[in-house]
C-alpha cells in the first residue's frame, strides 16, 4: 500500500481533519460469517456499486488482466473474502472495498512487501501503530485476518469522511495517502478544474489501482463475457468466529477440529505471540468451527500437558526426576517411549519431561513407537527450557547432542479423555483427526478391537497431539 509511504504524519493529519475521536468498531458479532446469502460470488455481486463504470481507464485495465490470474488469486481468495465481504456490509460500503486485498496482498494474510508493508491490506508499520494494531513481541496484527480488517476498514470509513464520501478519492487515498490525493484535489480547484479522481493528476500506480479494481469489479460482476471461470466457494470454507472460553488452549481447540497448527495461524497471527494469551476467540472456516462445537464439551474437561526436552545430569534417577517435574515415573516412561526414546538414565541423555504444571497422568501402555516424524520440526524451538533443567556441557543447545533423538522428539500435547457412554475408536478418531490405529496403539488395545464398538465408559484413554511448544500460547 503506497500510502504508507507518506508516513506517520501524514496520517496524522488526515485523523485530525477527520474527526477527533476514532470511530467504534462493530461489535465481533458484526464480523462472524454470514452464509445463508448464497454464492460468495453472488453475494459479491449483489453489493457491487461501479461495476458499470465504463470510463477509458478501466477498459484499459480489462484489457491487462488476465482471467487466469483472476482466477489463481479468488481459489486463495474465497474464505477470507467471505469474512472481508461481511465486514464491508456491516458498515454500508461498497463491495469494492473488499476487492482492495486482491491488489494489494493477493489475499495472502502472512505477505509482506519489499517496503515492510505487511498483511491482507498492506499495512506499514507506522500506518498500523496508528490504527492501534500490536508489533512486536512475536505478533505482528497486521497478519490477522480480524485485526487488520478492523483497522484497515477504520482507516478506509476515516479517509471517505474526509472525502465527503466519494470512494474513489478514498481507494486512492488509500493506495497514494490522503495528502496526495488532497494537494491534487487543490491544485485543480486553483485552476478551476473538476475534482473527481478521473480528472487529478496523480502518481501513475494511483490512476491504474483505483481502475484496476473498478475492471476486477466488472468481471466478477459477468465472468462469462470476460472468460473468468470463478471457483466454486462453499460455505464451509466461510471464515467465523468461535468464543473458545475460559481454559481452552487454541492449539488443542484447532487439533480437535481436524485443523492443522500452520492453517490456525495463518487464520490467527496474534497466537504467535506469547503474551497475548487473554483472547478465547479464534477465526476458524466453518467447517471446523462445527467440528470444533461437536467436541466442545468433552475439550473443556481434558488434561493438558506439554512436555520438552531434558538433558540428564549424572546420578539423575527416574524418580526423582518426576519429582522434580512433578510428575509420575509411569507418565515418563509412557511418554518418552511414545516419542521414540528409550528411557535409559544415562548422563547427557535427552528425555521428555512436562513443560508446565504439575503432570499426574494416568498413561495407558503404548508399546509400539509412533512413526517417525520429518526432520527439521525442531529447528524452530529456540529456548532451552525451565531455568531449572540442567544444560549439559557449555555451548551444548538443548538438542545439540542425540541427533536421532533431536529428529524424532516432539513437543507432544497428551489428552487424557474418559470415554462417554457411545464412544468408540471411529467417534475418537474422527473427533480428534488421528488414525484408528495409533488409538489401538496408545492404548494398548488388539488390533481386533472393533472400530465401531462402544468403548468401556469411564475407561481413560489417551491421544497424543503433536505441537511445538514454542507455538503454544502460554498461560
Amino acid at each position: 500500500m503506497s500510502s504508507i509511504r507518506t508516513g506517520a504524519a501524514a496520517l496524522a493529519a488526515l485523523l485530525l481533519a477527520a474527526c477527533a475521536q476514532a470511530p467504534q468498531r462493530p461489535a465481533p458479532a458484526d464480523f462472524a460469517a454470514t452464509t445463508d446469502d448464497g454464492d460468495l460470488w453472488q453475494r459479491l455481486r449483489g453489493q457491487l456499486s461501479f461495476a458499470d463504470t465504463s470510463h477509458p481507464d478501466v477498459q484499459r485495465q480489462l484489457q491487462s488482466l488476465r482471467p487466469r490470474s483472476i482466477a489463481s488469486v479468488a481459489d486463495n481468495a474465497s474464505n477470507y473474502l467471505y469474512f472481508v465481504l461481511d465486514a464491508t456490509q456491516s458498515r454500508g460500503m461498497p463491495a469494492e472495498v473488499a476487492l482492495v486485498p486482491w491488489f494489494e496482498s493477493g489475499y495472502r494474510p502472512n505477505a509482506v512487501s519489499p517496503g515492510r508493508a505487511a498483511g491482507l491490506w498492506q499495512l506499514m508499520p507506522d500506518t498500523a501503530t496508528h490504527l492501534g494494531l500490536s508489533l512486536g513481541r512475536g505478533v505482528d496484527e497486521r497478519k490477522d485476518v480480524k485485526a487488520s480488517t478492523e483497522a484497515a476498514l477504520d482507516y478506509l470509513a476515516r479517509l471517505n469522511r474526509n472525502f465527503d464520501g466519494d470512494w474513489l478519492l478514498t481507494l486512492a487515498a488509500y493506495n497514494a495517502g490522503p495528502k496526495t490525493v488532497q494537494n491534487a484535489i487543490e491544485r485543480n480547484r486553483r485552476a478551476g478544474r473538476p475534482t473527481a479522481f478521473w480528472d487529478l493528476d496523480l502518481p501513475r500506480i494511483t490512476q491504474e489501482y483505483v481502475p484496476r479494481i473498478l475492471a476486477l469489479s466488472q468481471m466478477i460482476a459477468s465472468p462469462e463475457r470476460f472468460g473468468l471461470n470463478l471457483p466454486d466457494a462453499g460455505e464451509n470454507s466461510a471464515l467465523t468466529h468461535v468464543d473458545l472460553g475460559p481454559g481452552v488452549n487454541p492449539m488443542l481447540a484447532a487439533a480437535a477440529a481436524g485443523l492443522s497448527r500452520e492453517e490456525l495461524l495463518r487464520y490467527n497471527a496474534r497466537l504467535r505471540g506469547r503474551d497475548d494469551t487473554g483472547s478465547t476467540e479464534l477465526l476458524l472456516p466453518k467447517a471446523r468451527a462445527e467440528a470444533l462445537a461437536r467436541v466442545r464439551p468433552r475439550i473443556e474437561g481434558t488434561k493438558l500437558a506439554v512436555w520438552e526436552g531434558y538433558r540428564l545430569a549424572p546420578g539423575d534417577t527416574i524418580e526423582a526426576i518426576a519429582e522434580r517435574f512433578d510428575t509420575s515415573p509411569a507418565a515418563l516412561r509412557e511418554v518418552n517411549r511414545e516419542a521414540g526414546a528409550t528411557l535409559s538414565f544415562t548422563a547427557g541423555r535427552e528425555v521428555l519431561v512436562p513443560a508446565r504444571g504439575p503432570v499426574r497422568l494416568t498413561m495407558a501402555a503404548a508399546p509400539a513407537q509412533r512413526p517417525k516424524p520429518q526432520t527439521g520440526r525442531l529447528a524452530r524451538a529456540k529456548k532451552p527450557g525451565k531455568p531449572e533443567h540442567r544444560p549439559a556441557e557449555a555451548g551444548d543447545g538443548l538438542f545439540a547432542g542425540d541427533v536421532p533423538l533431536r529428529e524424532r522428539i516432539r513437543r507432544l500435547l497428551t489428552i487424557n479423555l474418559t470415554v462417554r457412554p457411545g464412544d468408540s475408536l471411529a467417534v475418537l478418531s474422527g473427533q480428534y483427526s488421528v488414525a484408528i490405529e495409533d488409538l489401538r496403539r496408545w492404548n494398548d488395545l488388539p488390533a481386533s478391537t472393533p472400530a465401531g464398538e462402544p468403548l468401556e465408559a469411564g475407561r481413560t484413554v489417551v491421544v497424543y497431539v503433536d505441537a511445538i511448544a514454542d507455538d503454544i500460547p502460554r498461560g
